[in-house]
């Protein structure tokens, strides 16, 4: 579906994310903070030029969803499908909460071999910097660190510059580290 590389990080473009969650002023909704989005921001399905924002923002809210209630596991196969189920719904009922209704049709807490608190460098290694699975990992767990420590505004905005790389290099010195430490380490946590 995507080819990304751990270094793209470097290249995501900010502006692809929006800003305010506030009504535009045509009356649209955006989406930037999992916490307060309602349903209105994922209402129809994304056209061709929004897939991918929309995809992210979908790992961003499945990330909060997922710290805040109990779910450890990560596959971007399930979100993709999810995403899906939900703009369904969000097109029925606007003026829901996204959060709820993810956190309503999620039943999959903890599938996939991706887990937040025991993946470790060595396996983004292994993976190799142009895995899919590893990349979008990278962008999950960033999401989740962030909801865990009760943050959720902009998280996507806030991956450091040159995040993707920083993190494969210091993988590379611990490969036994957990991922979760040396993200949070890099942020000074």
């Amino acid at each position: 579906m995507f080819s990304f590389c751990w270094p793209a990080l470097l290249f995501l473009p900010l502006a692809a994310f929006p800003q305010n969650a506030a009504p535009d002023a045509a009356g649209g909704h955006s989406f930037s903070n999992p916490a307060t989005a309602i349903c209105a921001a994922w209402a129809g399905p994304a056209t061709d030029g929004e897939k991918m924002r929309r995809f992210l923002e979908a790992l961003t809210l499945d990330a909060y969803v997922s710290a805040r209630h109990g779910g450890t596991g990560f596959n971007w196969r399930d979100i993709t499908s999810l995403l899906a189920r939900v703009e369904r719904i969000c097109t029925a009922e606007p003026a829901r909460s996204l959060a709820e209704v993810w956190q309503e049709r999620k039943t999959a807490w903890h599938r996939g071999s991706w887990k937040a608190n025991t993946v470790r460098c060595r396996e983004i290694l292994a993976a190799g910097d142009c895995n899919e699975d590893a990349f979008f990992f990278g962008i999950w767990l960033y999401a989740y660190d962030q909801a865990k420590d009760g943050r959720s505004e902009a998280t996507l905005q806030t991956l450091p510059q040159g995040g993707g790389a920083m993190v494969w290099e210091e993988c590379e010195r611990t490969p036994d580290a957990r991922l979760l430490d040396v993200l949070r380490r890099m942020q000074g946590k």
